[in-house]
């Protein structure tokens, strides 16, 4: 004969879980509900975890980002960040980005002077969000007018920053 086990699902605890699987790179406590088992055997409760984990959407983000420029980062972040510098010769300035939705891929820093690309750093994506930066020396002759853009792996932009360089 066959038991039939009825679970009584909290509304708090769905959210919970949904939270849980959404991000599932968080390390946020998932609350636990002792009403959402009540009357179910205790071998079932991690089947039915299971199951209802794997019976959720997962959302999945579309790719975007942050880009910022600026001479140095610090502790994950952009420091100094400005549309121009002027800066001695062999200054570095860095293109920082916070992407999000591009897990497990590549991006791909790209700096323009004009139309023209004069130097692309690829880098690997390895979760969402993630942060990341590249960074590009700039010697004598290298004044103007710049443009960095940040391109997924498919070729598409997802950010560009325009700053301007004058050496000193």
């Amino acid at each position: 004969m066959a038991e039939v086990v009825n679970v009584d699902v909290d509304v708090n605890v769905n959210v919970s879980v949904t939270v849980l699987v959404a991000g599932a790179h968080s390390n946020r406590p998932v609350p636990y509900s002792p009403r959402l088992f009540t009357g179910v055997p205790m071998r079932l409760i991690p089947i039915l975890l299971v199951a209802g984990l794997t019976a959720l959407p997962v959302v999945a983000e579309a790719p975007s980002a942050e880009l910022k420029v600026g001479l140095d980062i610090e502790k994950l972040e952009v420091k100094g960040a400005s549309e121009s510098f002027k800066v001695a010769p062999g200054t570095k300035i860095y293109a920082w980005t916070k992407v999000m939705g591009c897990a497990n891929s590549k991006v791909t820093f790209a700096f323009l002077r004009g139309d023209k690309k004069v130097f692309t750093q690829e880098l690997a994506v390895p979760r969402s969000p993630h942060r990341t930066n590249a960074y590009r020396t700039f010697r004598a002759g290298d004044a103007g007018a710049w443009t960095v853009k940040l391109l997924a792996e498919d070729g598409k932009e997802l950010a560009s920053a325009s700053f301007k360089v004058e050496l000193d």
